[in-house]
């Protein structure tokens, strides 16, 4: 941001540029619970959420090198990468459920913290 915008006004980009990228990151992680509930494939009902989020994620990173300097394309590079990162993320947190069974999830929480 440092380059893309003057420097009396670095605080406020990269508030917004905070702000947008915050937004897109809890819409990931709804996104990714919505579709990860209703996604029915065989035996791999999460985990193709997850690579799909972290390759995304990684396609994320790769687009802002060619806008480096430029604020709006930063802000959207940010965008997808927090987006995609919190659906791989959010994904994988309701594994546990599905993994432990129904009498141990209260134990499980417990060591767990």
């Amino acid at each position: 941001v440092e380059n893309a915008v003057p420097f009396i006004y670095s605080g406020l980009y990269l508030g917004i540029a905070a702000f947008i990228g915050g937004l897109s990151a809890i819409a990931g992680n709804i996104a990714s619970g919505v579709v990860g509930d209703h996604l029915h494939m065989q035996g791999a009902r999460r985990s193709v959420i997850v690579l799909f989020g972290s390759f995304m994620s990684i396609t994320g990173i790769l687009l802002s090198i060619p806008f480096y300097g430029i604020y709006t394309g930063i802000v959207i590079s940010f965008s997808l990468l927090q987006f995609f990162s919190n659906v791989a993320i959010g994904s994988t947190q309701p594994l546990l459920t599905e993994t432990v069974e129904r009498e141990k999830r209260g134990i499980s929480s417990g060591i767990n913290g």
